[in-house]
């Protein structure tokens, strides 16, 4: 058949019928006769293998981009980078190879999640699926920050970084507050408190940062008015005897009656009131003898004792003179004298008269009257402006004192 010859002389060259009926012979071309589909005629049906044109080329298919592979084999003819025969890229979302999976990525950590999503497909327990942990540095669920962490006070710090993410105020680049016990700037320590005396204490505990002999452990040295030992109390000294004064103002810290708010007793020679001076005796008059000292009126400047006893009572050269020396104890700066006369030596009562009274300081007097046939016996008496201001008269010679009358 379809040599264009008669063989069998029944007249048609070649005698070829059309066994599928679809007007094409073998002769006419039709690649297979059993199937009305596939003849000169039929239109090609690409990438199944068969020839429905009977062009002699299963598929008919065309090599778009030029790279060797037909679009049955190449599935993008119209990139030359895509082909079965290429080498894939992962992770860009390409099938560069043409075996179905975009990017033929490995799980090679077996956590389901390909490298392409797993930021570390070494670790399983790291990938999109995984919890975060904070502040560890690692990117545990693949979201790109490490760690995830918020900033919960809105003071650009994280949780992270911030010691205090409830406290905008805390975080490591705020100023830190001494002697509060809180780490405003998060750097582990309270205060940020220097030592600046170099006493191991620091300015929150030290009372006196500038001097290393004060501290909270140093030893207290009582009544000098500095808190060595930082205790809030200067000299740390107690109160011995309960009257509320310690020993450094309580001059006697045994005894209760004795100290700076006690009121002074004149004349028993005890300091009450701690104030120095004992008894606290004024000398109101000032003349240098207090009461405590005997002074016999106080409020009287020229006398502070009864005078004592003039001596040395002489006559004179001229007749009726007589002089004498003041007494040894003045008691003052006003003495004045009685010159007193008597007939009777045992008597100055009854028998007497005043030649002189009160008559200044000096020690000279004159009887003009002549005794006549009469002896005459005189005493001087000493007298200043004390209540008992007139002096001592001597003594008898039984050893009794002697007594005289007071003159006007």
């Amino acid at each position: 058949t379809c040599n264009g010859i008669d063989e069998n002389c029944n007249g048609p060259a070649d005698d070829t019928p059309d066994i599928d009926g679809d007007t094409f012979t073998v002769c006419a071309g039709d690649c297979d006769d059993t199937d009305p589909l596939i003849n000169p005629g039929a239109t090609e049906i690409t990438c199944n293998g068969i020839d429905e044109n009977c062009n002699g080329a299963a598929d008919d298919t065309p090599d778009v981009d030029g790279d060797t592979y037909s679009v049955c084999d190449d599935c993008d003819d119209g990139d030359p980078a895509i082909n079965p025969g290429v080498s894939e890229i992962t992770c860009n979302g390409i099938d560069e190879n043409c075996n179905g999976a975009a990017d033929d990525e490995p799980d090679g950590d077996s956590d389901t999640y390909s490298l392409c999503v797993d930021c570390d497909d070494g670790d399983p327990a790291i990938n999109p699926g995984a919890t975060e942990i904070t502040c560890n540095g690692i990117d545990e669920n693949c979201s790109g920050p490490a760690d995830d962490t918020p900033d919960v006070d809105g003071d650009t710090y994280s949780v992270c970084d911030d010691c205090d993410d409830g406290d905008p105020a805390i975080n490591p680049g705020a100023t830190e507050i001494t002697c509060n016990s809180i780490d405003e700037n998060c750097n582990g320590a309270a205060d940020d408190t220097p030592d600046v005396d170099g006493d191991t204490y620091n300015v929150c505990d030290d009372c006196d940062d500038g001097d290393p002999a004060i501290n909270p452990g140093a030893t207290e040295i009582t009544c000098n008015s500095i808190d060595e030992n930082c205790n809030g109390a200067a000299d740390d000294t107690p109160d011995v005897d309960g009257d509320t004064y310690s020993a450094c103002v309580d001059c006697n810290d045994t005894d209760p009656l004795i100290n700076p708010g006690a009121t002074e007793i004149t004349c028993n020679a005890v300091d009450e009131n701690c104030n120095g001076t004992l008894d606290d005796d004024p000398d109101a008059d000032g003349d240098g003898v207090s009461v405590c000292s005997n002074d016999c009126d106080d409020n009287v400047g020229d006398s502070w004792a009864t005078p004592g006893e003039t001596v040395n009572l002489q006559f004179g050269a001229v007749t009726g003179t007589m002089v004498w020396e003041q007494p040894l104890s003045l008691g003052g700066t006003a003495v004045v004298y009685d010159v007193i006369r008597s007939i009777d030596r045992a008597d100055f009562v009854s028998s007497t008269t005043c030649i002189e009274s009160d008559d200044g300081t000096d020690t000279q007097a004159e009887d003009l009257e002549d005794p006549l046939s009469q002896v005459f016996y005189y005493l001087v008496r000493a007298q200043n402006n004390c209540p008992v201001g007139e002096g001592s008269l001597g003594t008898a010679s039984d050893n009794t004192p002697r007594t005289a009358a007071a003159c006007p």
